[in-house]
């Protein structure tokens, strides 16, 4: 079975093949990260929607100010969705 490791609901990790269910420890922040059954089209930096059940992509909203800078933290999950999508 294929499970998507959780870290406040975004995909932070994919296993394949798993016979029982994995167990992470929490992320360096504290954070709980559970498994969730999933198929082979989940990939890193999806969010899971816990009340439906489906996983999508993230698609960070518009920004209408010419100046804006984006941060640390999203600079590193447009890299990572992007690594991702040229598998």
């Amino acid at each position: 079975m294929t499970y998507a490791m959780l870290s406040k609901n975004r995909v932070i990790g994919v296993l394949y093949d798993q016979e029982t269910e994995p167990e992470w420890g929490p992320t360096p922040d504290g954070s709980p990260v559970i498994a969730v059954p999933c198929d082979d089209t989940v990939i890193l930096g999806m969010l899971y929607n816990p009340e439906t059940g489906e996983f999508y992509e993230y698609v960070p909203e518009p920004v209408e100010d010419g100046d804006y800078v984006p941060t640390y933290e999203e600079r590193i999950e447009a890299k990572l969705d992007y690594l991702t999508m040229t598998k």
